[in-house]
């Protein structure tokens, strides 16, 4: 923040104030003021660089993909220090692939495709424009011939997996119904809808800040719902915690890992087999009972399997550290 108030070191007082207000704007920062900027997660770092920005005060400011990979709810707090800069007398491009944010945010749009602007007017005409909203998720469905004109569609790739036959007259192992949630103002996710079917490979498809990951935030129980039910093996889940969904055999992968920093790779696979141990008698694994043996060698089998089946051997005994780049690697104990 000192280094952003460079250009106005002439006006140390008023960088002094607007330094202030941003920390008034971001609490998090002010409580990480000391805090090295790379070990902050993403959204606190987009955070950084926005109050930078606003502790520069430049005339025109370019913002690329402000919501990229952020969660709604960190959307929502960035938004209004660019209303305010742009209130301020700082003029804003902002490049982004959210609709939604587009329209919370801007006043004009101009709409790329390929490399030429196919639109340009009042953000809030592009929904009169289905036809370039689509081109969104369909754009990479036709071949460049290396001028920007379009070529044909692509084939879809044949042969890649074997696909199961899905049988529909059963019920669906999944329904989701009308599911909705807003953040700070903003529409994530307003009326998903969708069923799926045992042995069934679904794909949730839209670009950054359709609402994908909130999606399964939601499902997981990670986020509460505004509106909506979610059934799992004939079961109602709406009302449980995100334990009680797991505990009924709702799976989530992370998008950023989420592991268990300090536990080796054989000791992670055995904490995921916990749904499974066959005795959850503390007294009976103090006493080292029979019951309490089976249930280790079982696991110890379980993860045997994982191990071999993932080509995970040579790192059994190590485990994973995240580092504050956000990449991982891994490391000797």
């Amino acid at each position: 923040l000192e280094l952003a108030g460079w250009t106005n070191r002439r006006d140390p007082a008023g960088v002094e104030a607007a330094t202030a207000e941003v920390l008034a704007m971001f609490p998090v920062l002010a409580d990480r003021l000391d805090s090295p900027a790379a070990n902050m997660s993403g959204g606190q770092q987009q955070m950084l660089a926005l109050a930078m920005s606003f502790v520069m005060r430049p005339r025109v400011l370019l913002i690329d993909e402000l919501s990229l990979g952020l969660a709604p709810v960190v959307v929502g707090q960035l938004l209004p220090i660019v209303r305010r800069m742009a209130d301020d007398g700082v003029t804003v491009v902002l490049v982004e692939q959210s609709v939604n944010v587009a329209l919370t945010v801007a006043d004009r749009a101009y709409f790329m495709e390929r490399g030429t602007i196919r639109f340009d007017g009042p953000t809030a005409d592009l929904l009169d424009r289905p036809d370039l909203l689509r081109s969104v998720f369909l754009s990479a469905a036709h071949a460049d011939d290396g001028d920007g004109a379009d070529g044909p569609a692509t084939e879809p790739a044949t042969g890649a997996l074997d696909r199961a036959v899905i049988d529909r007259t059963d019920s669906p192992v999944l329904s989701v119904t009308e599911l909705a949630v807003t953040f700070g103002g903003i529409l994530a996710v307003n009326g998903a809808t969708f069923d799926v079917w045992p042995r069934e490979i679904v794909g949730v498809i839209g670009p950054n800040g359709a609402g994908k990951t909130t999606v399964f935030d939601l499902i997981s129980g990670f986020t509460p719902l505004d509106t909506g039910q979610i059934v799992l093996n004939g079961r109602n889940i709406t009302a449980l915690n995100s334990a009680g969904r797991a505990a009924m055999g709702l799976g989530r992968s992370f998008q950023d890992a989420r592991l268990f920093p300090e536990l080796t790779v054989a000791e992670t696979l055995a904490v995921a087999q916990e749904r499974f141990v066959g005795s959850r008698s503390i007294m009976a694994a103090a006493l080292h009972l029979p019951m309490v043996v089976d249930a280790e060698q079982h696991v110890a089998m379980r993860v045997d399997e994982l191990v071999e089946l993932m080509g995970l051997g040579d790192y059994r005994h190590k485990f994973v550290r995240e580092l504050s780049t956000g990449t991982r690697r891994v490391v000797d104990l």
